[in-house]
C-alpha cells in the first residue's frame, strides 16, 4: 500500500474490492443501503411522481417523491400514476391502483402494475406471482390477467408454472391457468398500450382504412381466385383456402381480409405459405392486425403503398365490372324463363363459355358470411348481388370482352326494357336476384 500526501489531501490507491468493502460497512453502521432506504423501508417515491400511502393499513396521507416508503405499507395511485423505486428497478402502478409494498414484492390489491427489467420485482395476485425479464404489466379486479410487453415473464401458481412470451396475456381469473398465453390485446385509450403499442394502433387505423376501402369498391362477398392473382401475384392463389374465413363455390372471401392477410405476409418476408399459415392463426386466436405486424417485424407503410399500389381506378373498374356482369346475368335468366327457370346454366366469363355447377359454401369458424339459398328471379346463381356472384361467379378480375361499361350498361337496359322491372300491366315489380353497386 503506498500513501501520498499532496494539499493536505490523503489519497489511497487501493484494490476496489477492498474499497467497496469499506463502502458497505459504512452504509451497514449507519442502518442504510443502496437508494437512501433504509432497513424497514421497501420504496422510494420517484422523482416527479406523488402517492397516497397509508402505513398502518387505514390513514392515508400524501408521499411527495424522495420520501421512503416503509415495507407493508399500502400504496394508492392518486390521479396520475405513482412510480415508486425498488433497490432492484422501478415500478408503476396505473391511476386508482392499490397495491401493498413489500421489500422484494408488491401485493397487488386492484388496478394496474408496470414492471420493468430483469428478475427485478415479483407482482402478487392473490396466489398467483409473477416475475420477469423485460417489461410487464399485471392486473387485478373482474379481469385478472398478466400481459408482456417485451421479454418474458413467469406465471407462479401452487403446481402452476407458465412461461408467457411477448406479445401474450394470460388470464389469472380461472383455478386452472391456460397452458399457452393468448394474444396480447391493447387499447388505444390505454396510456400503458400508447406508449409501448405505439406502432400496433398505427398499423390498426391503417388496416381499418385500407379495409374500408376494399369494401366499398368489391364488397364482402367471396371472389374467384382471378381476382386474388391480378392485385396480389399468381403464387397466393395456392394459399387462398388457408387465407380465406369464408369459401362459397369456387370464391374467396370476404376480399379485404384476404388481401390483408396476403400483403402482411408478404411484407414478412419468407416462405409466403408458412406466413400465411402463421397470420392466419394468430387472426383465429383473436389477434388484431397491428400486433400481427409487430410480432412480425412489419413496417405499416410496406404493407399500405403495396395495398394502395392496387390504385383506386384497378378497383374501380374491377367494381364496375363486378355490376355489369351482375346486371346481365339477370337479363339472361329473365330471357330464358325468368323466376320460375331454376335450370339456367351459368357462363362464366373467362371460362370459354363452359357452364359451371353451383356448389355448397363453407364458411371457417370465426368470421365472413354465411351461406344463404339462391334468390328468387335469378336463376340458379341468384344474379350475384356481391358483383362477383354469390357463388363465386364472374366478377372482380374475370376478364369481359363485351364492349365498355356504358354500352354494357345500355344494353341491359334495353334488354330488361325497364330498370325498374315493369309488367305489361304496369304494375312496379323490383327486379330480385341483384344488388347493383354504385358505379364510381
Amino acid at each position: 500500500m503506498v500513501i501520498r500526501h499532496r494539499m493536505g489531501l490523503t489519497g489511497q490507491i487501493a484494490p476496489r474490492s477492498l474499497i467497496a468493502v469499506l463502502v458497505a460497512l459504512v452504509l451497514t453502521a449507519v442502518g442504510c443501503t443502496s437508494g437512501g432506504l433504509g432497513r424497514g423501508d421497501a420504496a422510494t417515491v420517484a422523482d416527479g411522481s406523488t402517492a397516497h400511502v397509508a402505513v398502518d393499513g387505514e390513514n392515508w396521507e400524501t408521499f411527495n417523491a424522495g420520501r421512503q416508503v416503509p415495507d407493508g405499507a399500502l400504496v394508492r395511485a392518486a390521479d396520475d400514476e405513482a412510480v415508486l423505486e425498488f433497490r432492484q428497478g422501478a415500478v408503476r402502478l396505473s391511476p386508482g391502483s392499490t397495491a401493498v409494498v413489500r421489500n422484494d414484492r408488491i401485493e397487488l390489491v386492484e388496478g394496474d402494475v408496470l414492471v420493468s427489467g430483469k428478475r427485478t420485482i415479483d407482482v402478487e395476485v392473490g396466489d398467483t406471482a409473477v416475475t420477469g425479464d423485460g417489461l410487464f404489466r399485471v392486473s387485478s379486479g373482474l379481469s385478472s390477467r398478466a400481459a408482456v410487453y417485451s421479454g418474458t415473464a413467469t406465471v407462479a401458481r401452487p403446481a402452476q408454472l407458465r412461461g408467457l412470451p411477448a406479445l401474450r396475456q394470460l388470464d389469472l381469473s380461472p383455478l386452472r391457468l391456460a397452458a399457452i398465453g393468448d394474444p396480447l390485446q391493447y387499447h388505444d385509450g390505454d396510456a400503458w398500450d400508447r406508449e409501448f403499442l405505439g406502432d400496433a394502433i398505427t398499423f390498426d387505423g391503417e388496416a381499418a382504412r385500407l379495409a374500408r376501402g376494399i369494401d366499398i369498391e368489391v364488397g364482402r362477398a367471396p371472389l374467384r381466385p382471378r381476382f386474388y392473382a391480378a392485385f396480389a401475384g399468381r403464387e397466393v392463389v395456392r394459399f387462398l383456402d388457408v387465407a380465406a374465413t369464408v369459401q362459397r363455390a369456387g370464391g374467396f372471401g370476404p376480399p379485404s381480409d384476404v388481401l390483408l392477410t396476403v400483403f402482411v405476409s408478404q411484407a414478412a418476408g419468407g416462405p409466403l405459405g408458412a406466413a400465411v399459415d402463421r397470420v392466419t392463426a394468430l387472426r383465429e386466436a383473436g389477434a388484431r392486425w397491428g400486433l400481427i405486424a409487430v410480432e412480425l417485424d412489419v413496417a405499416s407503410q410496406h404493407v399500405v403503398s403495396a395495398i394502395d399500389e392496387l390504385g383506386n381506378r384497378r378497383l374501380t373498374t374491377a367494381a364496375r365490372d363486378a355490376a355489369v356482369v351482375g346486371v346481365r346475368r339477370v337479363a339472361d335468366a329473365r330471357e330464358d324463363g325468368g323466376a320460375g327457370n331454376a335450370s339456367v346454366e351459368r357462363v362464366e366469363a373467362g371460362t370459354g363459355g363452359t357452364p359451371v355447377a353451383a356448389s355448397p359454401s363453407t364458411t371457417r369458424s370465426g368470421g365472413g358470411d354465411a351461406s344463404a339459398p339462391p334468390p328468387s328471379g335469378g336463376g340458379s346463381d341468384g344474379g350475384g348481388s356481391d358483383g362477383g356472384g354469390s357463388d363465386g361467379g364472374a366478377g372482380p378480375g374475370d376478364e369481359d370482352d363485351g364492349g365498355t361499361v356504358d354500352n354494357l350498361v345500355e344494353d341491359v337496359v334495353k334488354r330488361l326494357k325497364d330498370p325498374l322491372g315493369n309488367d305489361d300491366d304496369g304494375d312496379q315489380e323490383p327486379v330480385t336476384g341483384v344488388e347493383v353497386p354504385p358505379l364510381p
